[in-house]
């Protein structure tokens, strides 16, 4: 069974306290990125893939909208209704995700012709550290087993929140096995003003902390 480490007590009530989470996209430095890759919206149907964050409980309360559906499933089994969408969008999920190729070839499959997913990870040299931050000596990323994929504990916010780490060819061969075309990748990192804005943030600083990636369905 999938691990649901957002409904542990520990976890979302460090993970509420995050910047993402108490100033919403202003505080999701990576937000420019993954929003220069989604195409136009308008008229679009759009599927939110891990969107939850914690918040199963509180969308019951949510006014109810003849537009906007809430789901609670397990996207390890997840199934979609074919060709049903024009865009699907997934933040900081996939690397939660054990059999990815299964949830890609669903998310391809539920694609409309011309329809793309976007998503982003956490960054494959920061996913390969099972301890991934900085010691306050440290000079490099720590880190030396970036070939050495699968599932991994790690300490973030808990202790032992399951993550899976993926290379880029994995990542990348898995999109196309799916069936996708690319349409554009990007990472972010903290470069110029934001580096020395960022003290508190010192682990932040000289790495690539995001991967963002889109994937097209070809018209025919």
């Amino acid at each position: 069974m999938a691990q649901n480490i957002y409904d542990n007590l520990e976890f979302h009530q460090h993970f509420m306290h995050l910047p993402s989470q108490t100033h919403g996209l202003a505080g999701a430095p990576e937000w420019l990125l993954f929003r220069s890759l989604i195409p136009s919206v308008i008229n679009a149907s759009i599927l939110d893939l891990g969107c939850g964050a914690g918040w199963a409980k509180q969308t019951k309360e949510f006014p109810r909208s003849a537009v906007v559906v809430y789901k609670q499933a397990d996207l390890e089994t997840v199934g979609l209704e074919k060709e049903k969408f024009n865009i699907v969008l997934s933040s900081l999920v996939f690397h939660y995700i054990v059999d990815l190729p299964r949830l890609l070839k669903e998310i391809f499959e539920s694609l409309k012709p011309g329809g793309s997913l976007i998503f982003s990870v956490e960054h494959l040299l920061y996913t390969q550290a099972t301890n991934p931050a900085w010691s306050k000596d440290a000079t490099a990323l720590p880190g030396d087993n970036y070939f050495e994929e699968g599932q991994q504990t790690t300490d973030w916010l808990a202790d032992g929140v399951l993550k899976v780490h993926r290379t880029f060819g994995t990542y990348a061969n898995a999109m196309m096995d799916a069936g996708f075309v690319f349409g554009g990748v990007k990472e972010w990192g903290m470069e110029g003003k934001e580096m020395k804005d960022a003290e508190q943030l010192a682990d932040r600083r000289g790495r690539p902390r995001f991967l963002i990636s889109k994937g097209m369905k070809p018209d025919s």
